[in-house]
């Protein structure tokens, strides 16, 4: 792979930007990427948390562990929209 294609080169290019970070647990963090490192933990400004029914609380500085994040939008010009539950997600026990 192309080392400008690498995902981990990607980012970096990005620091500077708006993005959307999206967890495991499907929380959603919407602000400025000013760092990342080689584990892809990243460091937000102005950073607000969205969940499934839209703003849950804004932040100033958010450290977002490498490992919890299931992906990263790079286009990120507008916050996330709260999503519509599908049947049977976030069940316990489903």
């Amino acid at each position: 792979m192309e080392p400008s294609k690498k995902p981990l080169n990607v980012l970096t290019k990005c620091v500077g930007n708006t993005v959307t970070v999206t967890l495991k647990n499907r929380v959603e963090y919407w602000g400025r990427m000013v760092r990342c490192d080689g584990y892809m933990n990243i460091l937000l400004t102005n950073a607000k948390e969205y969940n499934n029914s839209g703003l849950v609380v804004n932040y100033g500085n958010v450290f977002i562990r490498g490992n919890n994040i299931l992906y990263i939008r790079l286009d990120a010009n507008s916050p996330p929209k709260p999503r519509v539950r599908e049947e049977g997600e976030n069940k316990k026990g489903a």
